[in-house]
């Protein structure tokens, strides 16, 4: 929601401003070094469009306004198969002062959060990420370990975000400040068909120069379910998940 419908639904001091940004990647330039010219072969990427979505649906506040729902998934509305990753930001803003989600601890430690992000764990969880369908590269993003087939849609990563039920003492001064929190999703077409010469290859470089610095990361399929195997610098090597 956005504008005036999103401010009518909660108050100043607990706004839930969520942005999505899409970078789409349509990568077919690739796949020509692998057609000799001598050969006649029907290259399934090309004419195909990449079109990911970031989805933000059942948007309402709960009691007091401590909390509000707010489902975010990608929806593949593309006509070819994509691989996926993610990555998201947060903060507060307050007239022109920019204020972190975390209150610091002791010592400087990182403390709570104010805005407290209600992931779905059975997909996404950032704190056991070798559990879900979206694994950390150690780069800012996490990377879904599934192929997106055209038309279809994620799990919802995003659930519920909460807030503080009093703004006072440490959390003062959050009070009258907004809070944003932004989605992006990269995509970069798949290969999946058995018609598609040496599909493999071009996936791991289609993601490698896509996603990565020319080497990793890169990706690899399992065509009989469809599960991503990603390798990575760091943190991860080697890593793929069981739908």
């Amino acid at each position: 929601m956005k504008g005036k419908r999103m401010q009518s639904l909660i108050k100043k001091n607990k706004k839930l401003i969520i942005a999505a940004s899409l970078l789409a990647s349509l990568v077919v330039g690739e796949t020509y070094a692998w057609v000799a010219s001598s050969l006649t072969v029907d290259n399934e990427l090309i004419g195909h469009t990449t079109q990911v979505e970031v989805v933000e649906d059942k948007f309402y506040k709960g009691e007091n306004e401590s909390w509000v729902t707010k489902e975010v998934y990608f929806e593949n509305r593309g006509s070819s198969a994509v691989f996926l990753r993610m990555s998201y930001q947060e903060y507060w803003e307050y007239k022109d002062q920019l204020l972190p989600n975390s209150i610091p601890g002791a010592s400087g430690a990182t403390g709570a959060d104010v805005a407290t992000k209600v992931f779905n764990a059975k997909v996404f969880q950032p704190s056991d990420e070798k559990n879900t369908l979206w694994l950390d590269g150690g780069d800012g993003w996490y990377y879904y370990t599934k192929v997106l087939p055209a038309g279809g849609k994620t799990d919802e990563v995003l659930k519920q975000v909460k807030f503080p039920t009093e703004y006072a003492g440490e959390y003062a001064k959050y009070k009258d400040a907004e809070y944003h929190l932004y989605f992006k999703v990269e995509a970069v077409q798949a290969s999946t068909s058995p018609k598609t010469l040496n599909r493999d290859d071009v996936n791991a470089k289609a993601t490698a120069k896509v996603f990565g610095d020319g080497t990793v990361p890169w990706a690899q399929v399992d065509i009989s379910d469809s599960t991503v195997q990603w390798e990575f610098k760091t943190p991860y090597q080697n890593q793929g998940r069981e739908g």
